[in-house]
């Protein structure tokens, strides 16, 4: 797990680009080991994008959100991805990206530096 910025790691055999991601905005930690309610997934998540998108008035940063189809899309929680997902795009400067394009746009960026 790493923090809200992807990182180079050298290796022997080149370089990985390792990918944010976090426990703490995960579907599994949240509803099966922590049992907590499904309208907790949205609380969590809002609060944690607020703080990211505060810091990233002065560098970018990046939002892990993981989900499994047998936990969040089920019908009593999918509702609370929908809006998360509503409340992070309403907000400028935002993209949503999978693990593959947030890794090229750090390479590009970090090939102009």
């Amino acid at each position: 797990m790493i923090d809200d910025l992807p990182q180079d790691i050298t290796t022997p055999h080149g370089t990985i680009t390792s990918i944010p991601s976090s426990v703490e905005t995960n579907d599994i930690v949240i509803h099966a080991p922590q049992h907590l309610p499904s309208e907790q997934f949205l609380k969590r998540c809002t609060d944690h994008f607020g703080r990211l998108y505060l810091g990233g008035a002065d560098n970018a940063r990046v939002m892990a959100i993981s989900v499994h189809p047998y936990i969040t899309g089920v019908p009593h929680r999918i509702k609370y991805l929908e809006a998360l997902l509503d409340h992070v795009i309403c907000h400028d400067g935002v993209a949503l990206m999978t693990a593959s394009e947030i890794g090229d746009w750090y390479r590009a960026e970090m090939a102009t530096k």
